[in-house]
């Protein structure tokens, strides 16, 4: 992904990557105390290269900064998570 900086897009609620008029983003929302990550989506062109993964931390990255708890709507989150158990500790 030549590095590109993911961007906490708070006014549309989603962590987000642009390159070359292609954009990748972790949609969230707040759900009381919590945020709740309900979708990520990444372009063909980008799938298989890890910017999934890459949103995901970011966004738990986040989360952790703002000592805030995870809710989990997204199938591939979830995947990320069992994988990562660093992070389980964050999800409600």
């Amino acid at each position: 992904m030549d590095n590109k900086k993911i961007i906490n897009n708070t006014n549309l609620m989603r962590f987000e990557i642009e390159s070359d008029n292609l954009l990748a983003h972790l949609d969230y929302r707040k759900e009381g105390e919590s945020l709740a990550f309900m979708h990520t989506y990444v372009p063909m062109q980008w799938r298989g290269k890890g910017v999934a993964a890459e949103l995901t931390k970011e966004a738990f990255e986040f989360a952790k900064s703002e000592s805030k708890k995870v809710k989990i709507y997204c199938s591939y989150v979830a995947s990320y998570v069992a994988a990562h158990p660093e992070y389980q500790g964050f999800v409600v």
